[in-house]
């Protein structure tokens, strides 16, 4: 392909223009590689006196992302920081994570949120817009506005292209963002075909040392697109074929992973029948609560609720996990997700089919089971605190319940670090009101 020279003047020309910082969204995926290799060409023609703002490269992890894209990225991640060093680009690498409370083992196993669908996906806010938003905040916050780079492109949908024409100011290369104050977005390969993103990538060597051949080869592989950074409700999370969250089950199908599979990674099997596990289980009435968090038992048509998933179909799903992550060789849910899960257990919540607090350590239990008492030792010691001597002594002696005092210590714990406490004393109701009268 021969590139327009006027992309990378208009860039350049941009970026001398004020001292806003830019944020330029990176997926690792072929749009974001192009418009990054971009922002490298016109940085490297701008003297190096001139370059005083700077540029930071926000990539998204959501925790569960397909292991071989994760992994490439995170290799892409540490070429570029160092080929910037080298040549002196004023670049920021970052890469944003969810809050563990916002993880997505945390919300399916802790407290039992059905596995996201079209009409229902929680996912996208808590793993992807939030991280984001929360960087692009803080530079905000220190400069006052920020420019964001993306590599949206026209062609990927007409709703995509309605969309980047909504926000435009008129005589200008940006428009506004949607939702955040005081931030711009640009695109300046908004008008490239699929055909061309790829021209430029085979054509110009990059920057940072990738090989975009590969990444060519691997999007063959898995027969799929990129999972843009989203930012906004706007920015379409995923489409039906692309790189994303090994876990997605809103989609019918996960082509991407089952390319893979089909080109000779078999290690992966075992998060693509796990993924299609979790997807069946949110449609199995057995599985499901039959009243919802907030008591709600039926709908405004007068038809039964399906709740989150009951304590017992988490426990089903946590030994599924483990043994997937146990087959697959890769690790799939951390420490510390584990050690909120087994708090979030402990809390317990609303049920009409049974027990829902968790006092008997299950997820150690199932650790256990899964992996053996040697291997898993670290984890156990974390999980199995048992109940404190001091507190079963003073139960004992007012002869309450120990687990009570655990679950009721467990619900303090879940909103200390909240500034408006809103509904513990309902909870602690709630909790007093499941103890049987003597």
């Amino acid at each position: 392909m021969r590139l327009d020279p006027s992309v990378i003047d208009q860039i350049a020309g941009l970026y001398l223009a004020d001292d806003r910082p830019w944020a330029v969204g990176f997926s690792g995926g072929k749009d974001s590689t192009a418009l990054l290799q971009l922002v490298f060409q016109a940085l490297a023609k701008i003297p190096s006196e001139a370059r005083r703002k700077h540029v930071h490269v926000v990539s998204n992890d959501t925790l569960v992302e397909i292991p071989q894209v994760a992994q490439m990225v995170v290799e892409t991640l540490v070429k570029i920081e160092k080929a910037a060093d080298r040549r002196g680009l004023p670049i920021v690498v970052a890469q944003t994570r969810p809050e563990l409370d916002d993880s997505f083992f945390v919300n399916i196993l802790g407290r039992g949120y059905p596995s996201p669908t079209s009409r229902f996906r929680w996912c996208t806010e808590r793993m992807k817009i939030d991280p984001t938003t929360r960087y692009i905040k803080k530079l905000v916050e220190t400069r006052g506005e920020v420019i964001i780079l993306l590599g949206a492109r026209k062609a990927e949908s007409n709703t995509r292209a309605q969309t980047m024409e909504s926000h435009r100011i008129e005589g200008s290369v940006l428009r506004r963002h949607s939702t955040l104050p005081r931030s711009y977005v640009y695109t300046p390969i908004e008008d490239w075909t699929t055909q061309e993103v790829w021209a430029y990538l085979v054509g110009v060597p990059s920057p940072w040392g990738g090989d975009n051949r590969a990444l060519f080869h691997l999007y063959k592989r898995a027969d799929g697109g990129e999972c843009p950074l989203v930012i906004d409700k706007s920015t379409p999370s995923c489409g039906n074929s692309r790189f994303g969250c090994w876990t997605c089950t809103v989609i019918e199908n996960d082509k991407a992973v089952e390319g893979f599979i089909e080109s000779g990674d078999e290690h992966l099997e075992p998060l693509l029948e796990f993924r299609n596990f979790l997807k069946d289980a949110r449609s199995r009435r057995d599985l499901r609560e039959r009243v919802r968090k907030n008591g709600q038992l039926k709908n405004q048509d007068g038809e039964e609720v399906w709740g989150p998933f009951t304590l017992e179909a988490r426990k089903t799903i946590l030994r599924r996990l483990l043994e997937t992550e146990k087959k697959a060789g890769f690790q799939l849910i951390s420490v510390d997700e584990l050690l909120l899960i087994q708090r979030l257990w402990k809390q317990g919540g609303r049920s009409l089919t049974g027990p829902t607090a968790d006092i008997d350590f299950s997820v150690a239990k199932i650790l256990r089971e899964t992996r053996g008492e040697t291997a898993m030792s670290g984890y156990l010691d974390l999980l199995e605190g048992g109940v404190d001597p001091l507190l079963k002594a003073v139960c004992e002696q007012h002869d309450l319940p120990p687990e009570l005092i655990e679950r009721l210590k467990a619900e303090e714990e879940a909103v200390a670090h909240l500034q408006r406490r809103e509904g513990i004393f309902q909870r602690i109701d709630e909790i007093l009101d499941s103890v049987p009268a003597k």
